[in-house]
Formats: C-alpha cells, structure tokens, sequence
C-alpha cells in the first residue's frame, strides 16, 4: 500500500542494479532502452513513463516489470524522505536511496544525501560515507579535508584507507605513504577496504601489495558481483602505473571465493524479505 511505506523493503532498493535488465529484444526494447538512458541521467519521471510503455509493450517481459516497480518505488521514497520527521526513517530512506544510487553510477545524486546527512550528524560515520562519495565524483581534495576535520584517530580503518587515498590522489604522497604504513592490512574478507588499499598502494608505487590486496578483493566478492568490480578496477585511473604489466592482467582471472545463496543476492540479509527463511543466511 502506497500510504504505510516498508522502510526495511526500501533497503532492498539496491538490488535494482545488481539484477539489471537482461531483456530480449521485442516491442519493449526501444522504450526499456530509453528508460535506461534516463535513469543514467537521474530522470527519474522519464523512465518510469519509458518503462511503463515498455512493459505495456511486452508484458510477458519480468525485467521490465521487476524494473519499472523499482522506479516506482524510488520515486515514492525520493518524495517521502522530504517530509519524514522521524530521523530514525529518514536515515533508512536515504540510505536505500544511496545504495541504488550507488548501483546506478548517480553520485550526484548520493552527494546531496550525503552531504545532508553530515551537515546535521558531524560524525566519522557521515564523514566517511561522504568522502567516499567525492572521491567517487573527483573530488579528491575536498574528500581529505572531510576526513582530516574529523581527525584520523576517530575514523574507522576504512576511513583512514579513504584519507590515503584521498592524499595520494591529491598529490599529498607523504601523508598518504604515512598513512598506508601505519594501517594494518585489510581483512582478507573485507573486498571493500581490500580494494581501497589496492588503490592506495598503486598510486604509491607499490606495484606487488596492490595486486595482492587486488586479487584478495575479488576472491572476497560475491560471484554475482565480480564482473562488475573487475570492470571497475579495469576503469579505475589510480590502476593506470599497472595497468600495462602482465602481472595485472592476470589478476583478472581471479575468481570468487565466496559461497553466494541463489536467493536475491544482496549485499547482507538485513534487509532481505527471504532473510527469515533462508537456510543460507539462517535470517543474520
């Protein structure tokens, strides 16, 4: 029902991405196709007409269906979070919101949720998920002052890989190196922080800890996310002083080490409706 909102649904919002479209062409395709070039362009009004063209078009088609009901769902959250008077349920709105931004590449649109959130919390937790998103849009600098004002010791080691990263892409090596070797290695199953420290250390020079801090996040990576974070690796700028040896072309052929359920796949089950009932996750 549209007027009682799940907030724990809505932070399921982010498998939108991971599940995209694997649609066959038919009467649907064109306006599908067209929603998706809205979506990348954060025109949320647009491709919720282009995907309801679609999936009148081709009814039979589930992706059009699962994604056009996502959209919905995006655009009811996106108005209500305005009007939410309880911090508690805005938090979780926002953060369902910036988990599918984030699936969607829409960091503009996460830096404005960020942005809000740190400007009423001042914390090392909004602190972080800010950097994070300005080192996503460039914005490198402005990413480690974020950080430094909180000061090193109250952020987390994520935080701090954040602030040597953001200090070796902002030309601060010094500090960055400094940081880096004052920071324990990442955990092996962590591909988050793995792959951070991968980013550091190759814009450090450090050619032979970046690729086997590389390799350990994507063993860490559920299988259903692997191609994605390798495509992202293969992208990524801070890889350019590696990205010509072989020794890094063949760390691409790493795989998953992770035991993923066929369930939805998500990120954890927190937030999952099968989270209770599922024997792989045992409902944790």
């Amino acid at each position: 029902m549209r007027g009682t909102w799940c907030w724990a649904a809505a932070l399921w919002l982010g498998l939108g991405a991971w599940t995209a479209a694997t649609a066959d062409a038919g009467l649907g395709a064109e306006p599908f196709a067209r929603a998706q070039a809205h979506l990348g362009r954060a025109e949320f009004t647009q491709a919720l007409a282009a995907l309801e063209e679609a999936a009148k078009a081709d009814p039979a088609q589930a992706d059009y269906r699962r994604e056009l009901a996502i959209v919905r769902q995006v655009i009811d959250l996106r108005q209500r979070i305005q009007s939410e008077t309880d911090p508690a349920r805005r938090d979780r709105g926002a953060a369902a919101l910036r988990a599918y931004y984030y699936d969607r590449g829409l960091f503009a649109e996460a830096l404005a949720l960020d942005r809000d959130r740190h400007g009423r919390e001042d914390s090392p937790a909004s602190a972080e998920a800010l950097a994070e998103t300005l080192l996503e849009s460039g914005a490198d600098a402005e990413a480690g002052d974020i950080l430094a004002a909180m000061g090193a010791d109250r952020l987390s080691p994520l935080g701090r890989w954040m602030l040597a990263l953001a200090g070796a892409k902002s030309g601060e090596r010094g500090e960055a190196e400094r940081l880096a070797a004052d920071l324990p290695a990442p955990p092996p199953d962590n591909a988050q922080m793995l792959y951070l420290a991968a980013r550091v250390q190759a814009l450090l020079g450090k050619g032979e800890p970046s690729l086997a801090a590389l390799q350990l996040a994507f063993r860490s990576t559920p299988p259903s996310r692997l191609a994605r974070l390798k495509d992202q690796a293969r992208a990524c700028p801070d890889f350019g002083p590696l990205a010509g040896e072989a020794s890094f072309a063949a760390v691409f052929a790493t795989e998953s080490a992770v035991k993923e359920s066929g369930c939805s796949r998500g990120p954890t089950c927190g937030g999952c409706p099968r989270a209770s009932s599922c024997a792989t996750g045992g409902g944790k």
